[in-house]
């Protein structure tokens, strides 16, 4: 996502062609969408372990995203017409890096799988994934 709106924010004029454009969009789209999960998934984890605080946390989600968004939608609009779309995919860096933020410094939770060396052996990585 961060590569992508790089490109697409400081690419010369004409250089991205109609294909190459698409890919980039795509990348920009899963970026959102990759962030949209990691959220769902930690909300679904986070109510296994406090039940009756699942409702209170979708809603802070929910909220989040609302409020946040109606702000990015405000000056998206202003930012188009004073400075053009590459200013809006200059400013998709900064979104884009921030939602790596968690997961770069294992904020999740998440178990570390056992390395051998530097390689992560392949058995062992799907063992952490299926639970074997």
């Amino acid at each position: 996502g961060m590569a992508a709106n790089a490109v697409l924010a400081f690419a010369p004029p004409g250089v991205i062609g109609y294909y190459a454009a698409a890919l980039l969009f795509l990348a920009c789209n899963l970026n959102v969408a990759l962030a949209d999960v990691m959220i769902d998934a930690t909300v679904a984890e986070q109510t296994k372990r406090r039940p009756e605080l699942g409702a209170e946390l979708q809603a802070l989600c929910w909220g989040a995203l609302g409020g946040f968004g109606t702000f990015a939608f405000l000056f998206s609009g202003w930012a188009l017409e004073h400075t053009g779309p590459r200013m809006l995919f200059a400013c998709s860096i900064g979104s884009s890096a921030c939602a790596a933020v968690p997961g770069a410094l294992r904020w999740l939770g998440e178990p570390t799988p056992r390395a051998r060396g530097l390689r992560l052996g392949v058995r062992d990585l799907c063992g952490s994934v299926w639970g074997h």
